[in-house]
């Protein structure tokens, strides 16, 4: 972040210079650049020229959701290096983009222009630029090593890809157990992100006979990914950025975040959703609970440990009863049937007897356990033999969901570990909490 001092409401050119000095001395490492840019005899006469609301690009669900949390950040940062002075309030924070280059910030660099009853201020992000006539039009850029020498970190867009979720919800689960719980957050997402409403979705639907509207569907979407660009290209640069930022205001931009996905997230447990979202509830509920954890990591606060063991109990209870509802329903669409064959012999019909199953998702015949119709021991036993198939193929279909869908018994086993050591007080003190 560069800063610019437009107006000092201040009666002398001392006064001004006071109150840039007094400003810049709170952070001289972390605004190296803005303390070369913004002497005392550097207050900008015009201001720069940013754009109007009517001028934005036009942005999709993901990308507000990016900008939001984006505009949260910088004005964090404003807070952190640029303190308010004494008997110094907001009056008005707006947060636009440069139309035009102006000194070291280029066209498109971010602008968060602080007003205060004392001062107005301009703070530039050029970390990150808005591209009206690109497809994507926020779009973050590397970070390079600044005049102190301090690691710049690299941060790249985040592309949808069209794979399965197979065990993504696991793998995130297994690490909130990782010895350090700052370690989740580094692995709870990649650089891509899974087609969450791809082959998998549509089983699902035909399996449970219900559907998502297509908002439904861009929404469920949006917020996944919009969650793993904050985490990635906003929370993690933060966290890693030198000097080490305030674990406060670590806590505080991490607390907004899985408080936001927390409220979604029990959106997706609603009885009209669950089961068709069951796969990307698994994921989103291990992203949360690994918030929780980094939470827990950077503030040492109790509570965090009693919160994500409540919530750990809560979504293992919510995804095992959908877990159920699907299996249930998957394995009633395999049936065991009487059947026969019937052909002309000699002006006759001769027929045959037989058990089979039917697999009504798949459309497919198992095989044919032949009986006498006049044998009734024979007849039990081919329909014993094709209820023991069915079983297997039951079994085989159950599995097939439970890969597709990231491995819920697992994945929710992973969970409950989190709060089954009685040997915590945070973890014992969430039991007596919970309700019965």
């Amino acid at each position: 972040m560069d800063v610019q001092f437009f107006q000092i409401f201040a009666d002398s050119f001392d006064a001004k210079v006071d109150y840039i000095n007094q400003k810049l001395a709170h952070s001289p490492q972390c605004l190296p650049r803005a303390a070369h840019w913004a002497t005392a005899t550097e207050v900008l006469n015009e201001a720069p020229l940013v754009a109007e609301a009517a001028d934005w690009p036009k942005l999709s669900s993901v990308q507000k959701s990016d900008l939001k949390r984006r505009i949260k950040c910088a004005t964090k940062m404003a807070d952190r290096f640029l303190p308010l002075a004494e008997a110094e309030t907001i009056e008005e924070d707006s947060f636009s983009y440069l139309t035009s280059p102006w000194g070291h910030a280029a066209q498109g660099v971010p602008v968060l222009r602080r007003t205060t009853n004392q001062a107005v201020i301009y703070c530039f992000f050029d970390e990150f630029e808005v591209a009206p006539d690109q497809k994507d039009p926020l779009r973050p850029l590397p970070v390079v090593e600044d005049a102190v020498g301090s690691e710049g970190v690299q941060t790249a867009p985040i592309e949808p890809v069209g794979f399965g979720i197979e065990e993504i919800a696991l793998d995130i689960a297994k690490a909130l157990l990782e010895e350090l719980a700052s370690f989740a957050i580094e692995k709870v997402m990649g650089s891509s992100v899974p087609d969450y409403f791809g082959e998998v979705y549509d089983e699902i639907r035909k399996i449970v006979a219900q559907e998502l509207d297509a908002h439904m569907i861009r929404e469920i979407s949006d917020e996944f990914v919009a969650a793993q660009i904050w985490n990635n290209n906003h929370y993690l640069p933060f966290k890693r950025s030198v000097p080490p930022p305030d674990p406060r205001d670590l806590a505080d931009e991490m607390n907004f975040n899985q408080a936001t996905f927390y409220h979604y997230l029990s959106k997706l447990m609603d009885p009209q959703v669950a089961k068709l979202a069951l796969g990307e509830f698994l994921i989103g509920a291990s992203m949360q609970l690994a918030f929780l954890q980094e939470l827990f990591a950077v503030t040492g606060a109790p509570h965090w440990q009693v919160e994500l063991s409540l919530d750990a109990a809560l979504w293992a209870d919510k995804a095992q009863d959908a877990w159920k509802a699907i299996s249930d329903s998957r394995s009633g669409m395999i049936k065991v049937q009487a059947d026969g064959d019937c052909v002309p012999v000699n002006g006759a019909s001769k027929c045959s007897y037989y058990y089979t199953s039917y697999d009504y998702f798949a459309e497919t015949w198992g095989s044919k356990f032949f009986y006498q119709a006049s044998d009734g021991d024979s007849e039990k036993k081919a329909k014993a033999r094709a209820e023991a198939e069915a079983g297997t193929r039951r079994l085989a279909a159950i599995d097939g969901l439970r890969t597709k869908l990231g491995k819920p018994e697992a994945t929710i086993a992973t969970w409950r570990a989190l709060i089954s050591a009685d040997s915590s007080p945070a973890r014992s003190a969430a039991a007596s909490l919970a309700p019965s």
